[in-house]
């Protein structure tokens, strides 16, 4: 798993320099997996492999993010934990976010964007759907 984090920080690294040529910066979005967000009842059974490789995942996106100054990162495991208690934020059969999953992180971008000053505020229906659902190919009608 070492090479892998190695292999992740070098290309996080080249986009956040790409990021930076252009006048930009890189925000990396953390979302937990669901066993974090609901321990009592994960998808599958994660083991403490899994949640050891989540943690030294999070531990690389904070070091890149305190070391390199064009790069954020936005770790959604606390929000979504006290989220977690008001609606079903994964879904029932798998490891995905739900729609309300998706709209709660969608708001919590949004507002890290705004309070950045990268966009304007105001209302956005986030609830609205952009593109066909996933379950569905737009080729086949």
């Amino acid at each position: 798993f070492d090479e892998e984090l190695a292999l992740t920080r070098y290309y996080l690294e080249r986009i956040a320099a790409l990021a930076a040529a252009h006048n930009a910066r890189l925000l990396i979005v953390a979302i937990p997996t669901r066993s974090l967000v609901y321990p009592e009842r994960p998808a599958h059974f994660p083991t403490k492999v899994e949640q050891d490789m989540w943690h030294r995942q999070v531990e690389l996106l904070t070091a890149l993010a305190e070391t390199t100054p064009e790069v954020d990162l936005l770790d959604l495991t606390p929000i979504l934990q006290v989220a977690a208690e008001d609606a079903p934020l994964y879904a029932r059969v798998d490891a995905h976010l739900s729609e309300t999953g998706y709209q709660l992180t969608a708001r919590i971008i949004h507002g890290w964007l705004v309070r950045g000053g990268y966009v304007r505020g105001g209302d956005v229906d986030f609830a609205r759907r952009h593109s066909p659902p996933a379950d569905r190919c737009p080729e086949s009608g």
